[in-house]
């Protein structure tokens, strides 16, 4: 557990750094810091791995989050080409939340009943959503999917919890959690009516703090 919790706090560090290059505009190095930090809660899964087939989709979702983490901000760095590797991005990103669902959704039995409540959310979260920020047709499409999509994972991750209340369970649904808490912040902040400098570091500290609880939950998967 040393090494996992020495991976963690150097996640951390190294998304503070990051966050600090992209605040000064230094993209570059920005993007460097947050590939490093990505990649750490790739190693603590790997650790943490037995190899089954919720294991192998978890990792699976943290590759591509890695994968989607470099891909979201290299659109700095490539003036031509940014707003289509920002839609890779956000579609990597994308399939790194459906690996999650494919791995929380067989240890659910009522299925029916947790998407149901998730949806409920989804459409209360979207309308508060919408009337703090303002944003074209085409992100307002991609933000109702997206946004349902996370509030779903959040909802079946809690039925896994209430059904099956584990170390896993408890530490997959936290980290899931924290990833609906950074998505909100994010919109918010870079939707909203200006981007607050505070709101960033915020996100970056949910978001990894969410990865890292999620990649750190394989090492109780069986308990």
């Amino acid at each position: 557990m040393g090494i996992v919790f020495l991976l963690a706090i150097l996640c951390e560090l190294f998304m503070v750094i990051y966050v600090s290059m992209e605040i000064k505009e230094k993209y570059l190095p920005a993007v460097i810091y947050k590939g490093i930090a990505s990649l750490f809660f790739v190693v603590i899964g790997l650790v943490g791995s037995s190899g089954g087939r919720t294991d192998n989709l978890v990792i699976l979702g943290l590759v591509l989050g890695f994968i989607a983490d470099i891909l979201l901000n290299l659109q700095y760095l490539l003036d031509k080409n940014g707003k289509l590797v920002f839609a890779i991005g956000a579609i990597v990103f994308l399939a790194g939340h459906i690996a999650y669902f494919a791995a929380i959704y067989p240890l659910v039995s009522n299925h029916a009943l947790f998407l149901l409540l998730g949806l409920a959310v989804a459409v209360v979260l979207e309308i508060i959503l919408f009337k703090l920020t303002t944003v074209d047709k085409v992100m307002l499409i991609f933000g109702i999917i997206y946004v349902t999509f996370v509030t779903l994972l959040t909802s079946i991750s809690f039925g896994a919890l209430v059904e099956r209340m584990t170390n896993f369970s408890i530490l997959f649904f936290s980290g899931i959690f924290l990833f609906l808490a950074s998505d909100v912040v994010l919109i918010v902040n870079y939707f909203g009516q200006r981007v607050r400098n505070s709101l960033r570091f915020l996100n970056g500290v949910l978001y990894y703090t969410g990865q890292i609880l999620v990649a750190i939950s394989l090492i109780w998967l069986q308990g």
